[in-house]
């Protein structure tokens, strides 16, 4: 059953940003109105993360798996508009989108204290490809290092303060694709 639940809310994902990548290939709408809607349909689906949540205490057992995914789902759509906001539409720059990216990271962490490790690990893996997604080559390198290493010490800290080993995982993973990727512009 918690193996299909995660299957469900990662094809959720996947079908959101699915969403907003064919509506940025159709005419039906401009692109803000397309960028608009696909704000709305995170927020929909992030106050629908809550309600589950909510329904879940009042009437316990509850399911509190789906509300983590619902909270998830919602944050990845969220990234996935940042991203199209200034990847394919240009209307924002790369530190409007990495100030959005941060800020959805943050909202990440934080509702990983009310739903559990799974969405710490995604608010880390996301706030360590946010640099990719917004332009990493655009980066001054001190900003970049001072980036990594702040996500990094706050990704080692969320791991310690709550004992999630997941997260020191997906923290150390995500160093080593920096130091490559490092290592990599240097050649």
């Amino acid at each position: 059953e918690s193996g299909l639940a995660w299957a469900s809310g990662i094809i959720l994902a996947m079908a959101a940003i699915w969403g907003v990548s064919e509506a940025t290939k159709s005419a039906w709408f401009t692109p803000p109105v397309r960028l608009s809607l696909a704000l709305v349909l995170g927020a929909i689906m992030l106050g629908a993360s809550q309600w589950t949540r909510r329904d879940g205490i009042n009437r316990p057992p509850g399911h509190p798996l789906i509300s983590a995914l619902l909270a998830g789902a919602a944050i990845v759509v969220l990234y996935a508009t940042t991203w199209a906001a200034h990847g394919i539409y240009h209307f924002v720059d790369w530190p409007t989108a990495v100030a959005f990216l941060t800020l959805s990271t943050l909202a990440l962490i934080g509702l990983s204290f009310l739903h559990g490790q799974a969405l710490g690990v995604l608010a880390i893996a996301l706030a360590l490809l946010a640099p990719a997604l917004a332009s990493a080559n655009l980066w001054p390198s001190w900003a970049l290092t001072i980036y990594v290493a702040l996500v990094s010490g706050g990704g080692f800290s969320l791991a310690i303060l709550r004992r999630w080993s997941w997260v020191a995982l997906v923290t150390i993973g995500g160093l080593y694709f920096w130091f490559f990727a490092a290592i990599a512009t240097d050649d």
